[in-house]
């Protein structure tokens, strides 16, 4: 009966849900998550009978995971952060399963089979961030290349030219690196190529009288991370002006949206609501992004 329950609540395809303005969209979200909660309480009662009748250290450490996981699907739900809230509670209810069966076998395999199922998912996820971060950083390095390459055509630098030329070698590197899956070398590379394409457009920026910064860090708040991205935000903006013509109405259009998130971003600062601030600016800046790379290549 469990198995059934739980085979019908995780059987929606996509791990990560699209959200969506639309009002129709939020509200099959909201009900798709309640519906989840609802199996998600059953599970982990099930899960607590089953280790008091049958204590399991195994058992016992999965079912703290899925009560981790169903408390950040509250609070992200609360926030209306309604994809991230999902994704938790189903993450949670799996959890709750993998206590519930160690908790009612001495069947070591199955244990153990447990176990490394749960590694290589964590491997797995590890894997798709680093991707992430790879097909990211990428983006960012080549806007920046292409950055550079316009100023450098209205005034030749060569301290600049040399950076940019070595960017791009690394960056060529990275890709190589990519293509055997050799992701943390790739990572490595693309920080390396990151640093030369902005350093190259700073120093061309600083030849002619302006500055501009933008440092990769780690943040310690999210006070922190706010100003980094309203930060990045503005140095995108700054970028989309000197590739954007103005009779181009499609990357326009990007650029009105990337400025009304931007908006919505600071809205949500004044409010208190650094999270979604942080978000905002990010959603924009990936405009600006796009709206850059459609400009340059058109």
């Amino acid at each position: 009966m469990l198995m059934a329950a739980f085979i019908s609540v995780m059987s929606c395809p996509g791990a990560v849900f699209a959200q969506d303005n639309s009002a129709a969209e939020e509200f099959e979200m909201v009900q798709r998550f309640d519906a989840r909660m609802k199996s998600n309480k059953i599970f982990m009662t099930a899960a607590q009978k089953a280790i008091a009748a049958n204590k399991n250290q195994d058992a016992e450490s999965f079912l703290k995971k899925a009560q981790t996981l169903s408390a950040e699907a509250a609070y992200h739900y609360k926030k209306h952060d309604l994809a991230f809230a999902l994704e938790d509670i189903s993450e949670s209810t799996r959890m709750a399963l993998y206590a519930i069966t160690l908790a009612g076998t001495q069947d070591r395999s199955l244990r153990d089979a447990i176990i490394q199922e749960e590694f290589e998912m964590s491997e797995g996820q590890d894997h798709a961030r680093k991707e992430s971060m790879i097909t990211t950083g990428i983006v960012e390095v080549e806007t920046f290349i292409m950055t550079a390459d316009r100023l450098l055509a209205e005034k030749e630098d060569s301290a600049a030219r040399q950076k940019l030329g070595e960017a791009r070698r690394l960056l060529k590197e990275s890709k190589k690196s990519v293509a055997i899956n050799d992701y943390d070398n790739a990572l490595k590379l693309i920080d390396d190529a990151y640093l030369q394409a902005t350093q190259s457009v700073k120093d061309i920026k600083k030849a002619q009288g302006d500055s501009i910064t933008y440092p990769r860090t780690e943040f310690a708040s999210d006070k922190d991370a706010l100003a980094y991205e309203a930060k990045r935000n503005d140095t995108y903006i700054f970028f989309a002006s000197q590739v954007m013509k103005d009779d181009d109405e499609s990357t326009q259009k990007l650029l009105d949206d990337a400025q009304s998130l931007k908006a919505e971003a600071t809205s949500a600062r004044d409010a208190g609501d650094l999270k979604q601030a942080v978000q905002k600016f990010r959603e924009s800046t990936l405009l600006l992004i796009k709206a850059i790379k459609e400009a340059v290549n058109k």
